[in-house]
């Protein structure tokens, strides 16, 4: 293997080098651009090159944009919800447009973008890119005289008899040299999945005919979450309050007032890591779930089930506490 420039610390910062080479007109000189990285093995370099020139490319944007729109545990390789019109889709109960508007900019708000527009109609957020994202997506939709590309998020809001419903979208775009702006949407599962994560977050719900082929349903109701010691170590337990009728928690045995440490072996030191077990269970695959119960540790397993679609606004499920009243 050939020697590496220290001062190059990955081969994703690597690419975005390359990206940066090809724009300022160097693509074709594939040595050049080995001597300009660092690498000493021309077979990369070609290799990279051709990537950053091939229809892959959008794709590796695409992974790297995802990242800035939620946490790893939302960008998935599958939609973790299938909506009615095949969009990041949600719904918002009983409120007005100006309250989820100031909800989704605070969101932005944390997730460190910048807010733009902040309408009732519409809000409108620029995600901050890094050097390598601008670089791979200058190299995919613009040129050696374009600006630096900007990559935004939107949420369209309109009223839905008393609640709200947002649709989101995202999209990169720059100016070419003669003033006009190209844009380029952004697609792909891992970007539905960060604008639904982002809905469901400031209290987004499912809209009625949402489907979900990809995503186990553990029937988990009401909980109550803290710092739990499981091992010696302090993880997040997830004490159940109320569960599903014949969900997969309670078909394995789960009972209200169990916490919840472990899903197959894996523990979780906050909610992301907790959904990101959950976005690993197979559906109708084995699941097992390790429960504090009295003070005992307790295994349970059982098949997972898969989550049931959405058939109305309430989307109410039998619970656990109502059959045994």
């Amino acid at each position: 293997m050939g020697r590496r420039n220290p001062y190059v610390t990955s081969p994703v910062e690597f690419l975005g080098r390359v990206a940066v080479a090809h724009v300022q007109g160097f693509a074709q000189k594939r040595q050049r651009l080995v001597l300009v990285q660092g690498y000493e093995r021309p077979a990369f370099a070609g290799y990279a090159s051709n990537l950053l020139m091939g229809a892959n490319l959008k794709k590796l944007v695409a992974i790297c944009v995802a990242a800035s729109l939620g946490s790893v545990a939302h960008a998935g390789k599958e939609m973790i919800a299938v909506t009615p019109s095949g969009l990041p889709d949600m719904a918002f109960l009983s409120t007005e447009p100006t309250a989820v508007a100031g909800k989704l900019a605070n969101e932005c708000m944390n997730r460190r973008m910048t807010i733009v527009t902040n309408l009732p109609t519409e809000v409108v957020c620029e995600v901050s890119m890094g050097v390598v994202k601008g670089a791979l997506v200058q190299a995919a939709i613009g040129n050696s005289y374009s600006t630096t590309p900007r990559q935004f998020v939107r949420f369209a809001l309109v009223n839905l008899d008393a609640d709200v419903r947002a649709q989101g979208s995202a999209w990169v775009e720059t100016q070419m040299a003669l003033g006009q702006v190209r844009r380029e949407p952004l697609n792909g599962d891992a970007i539905y999945n960060g604008l639904m994560s982002m809905m469901e977050t400031v209290g987004g719900k499912y809209l009625p005919g949402t489907s979900f082929p990809n995503q186990a349903f553990i029937g988990k109701a009401l909980s109550d979450d803290q710092p739990t010691t499981f091992k010696g170590k302090t993880t997040l337990g997830i004490t159940f309050m109320d569960l599903v009728v014949g969900g997969t928690l309670q078909s394995a045995g789960a009972k209200i007032g169990d916490t919840l440490v472990s899903i197959n072996g894996k523990t979780f030191q906050n909610h992301d890591q907790f959904y990101d077990r959950l976005r690993r269970v197979v559906v109708g695959a084995p699941v097992k779930f390790t429960v504090i119960r009295e003070g005992k540790v307790v295994e349970l397993t059982s098949l997972a089930q898969q989550r049931p679609t959405i058939t109305g606004k309430s989307d109410s499920l039998p619970l656990l506490s109502e059959q045994q009243k």
